[in-house]
C-alpha cells in the first residue's frame, strides 16, 4: 500500500492534520507549564504525488510535491505587539476550539518529475516512494536522508531546502497581517 497521498487535496489535508496534531500536542504540553501559555504557531508538512499524463506520449508520469500548513495566532502579525498579560484559554482544547483566534495558511512546494523506473515501482508495484528510491538508487533509508529531491539533484537541493521556500510562503499572512488577518 502506498503511504504518500495523491494530489493536492489529499496532500494538503495531510499537512493540515499534521499541523493540527502539532498544535494540540504543543498546547497540551504547555497547559501544565508556562502558565498555560499557548503556542504561537504549529506547522505540518506532507509530501505527496501527482499523477499526470504526458501530452505527447500519453504515458503516465509521477511528480513529487509537498504541502505545508501553518496555523497561528492572529495576534502575532507584524502590526501586533506581544503582550504577556494577554489572557489565553485555560486549556489546549479551548484554544483549538477557539478557531476565531487562529489563522491557517498553506503553501505548496515546486513539483518535479520522478524517473520512469520509480514511477513504475510506485504506480504498478504499489511500492512506497522511499523504498522505490532505495531500489532504483541502490541505497538504504533514502527517505530519511536528503530525500528523493536530494538524490535527483545530486545534493543541490535537499529535503530541507525543498521545504523551506514553501514554509516561508506560509508566513506571508503574519508578515502582512493587515491584508490577511483582519478580514
Amino acid at each position: 500500500m502506498i503511504s504518500l497521498p495523491y494530489g493536492d487535496n489529499e496532500t494538503k489535508l495531510g499537512a493540515y492534520n499534521r499541523a493540527a496534531a502539532a498544535l494540540s500536542f504543543a498546547n497540551n504540553a504547555n497547559s501544565n507549564r508556562h502558565n498555560g501559555k499557548q503556542v504561537d504557531f504549529a506547522v505540518g508538512l506532507e509530501g505527496g504525488l501527482e499523477k499526470c499524463i504526458h501530452p505527447q506520449t500519453n504515458e503516465e508520469q509521477l511528480y513529487c510535491m509537498a504541502w505545508m500548513a501553518v496555523v497561528g495566532n492572529k495576534n502575532i502579525g507584524s502590526q501586533h505587539t506581544k503582550d504577556d498579560t494577554d489572557t489565553t484559554p485555560s486549556s489546549a482544547e479551548e484554544s483549538i476550539a477557539s478557531s476565531e483566534m487562529l489563522y491557517w495558511s498553506y503553501a505548496k512546494t515546486a513539483s518535479f518529475l520522478l524517473p520512469p523506473a520509480i514511477t513504475e515501482l510506485v504506480l504498478h508495484q504499489n511500492m512506497e516512494l522511499g523504498h522505490a528510491d532505495d531500489a532504483v538508487f541502490d541505497r538504504t533509508n533514502s527517505k530519511h536522508g536528503s530525500g528523493t529531491v536530494g538524490i535527483l539533484t545530486g545534493g543541490e537541493i535537499d529535503r530541507k531546502m525543498y521545504y523551506v521556500h514553501a514554509l516561508k510562503l506560509c508566513l506571508i499572512p503574519w508578515l502582512n497581517d493587515g491584508l490577511y488577518l483582519t478580514h
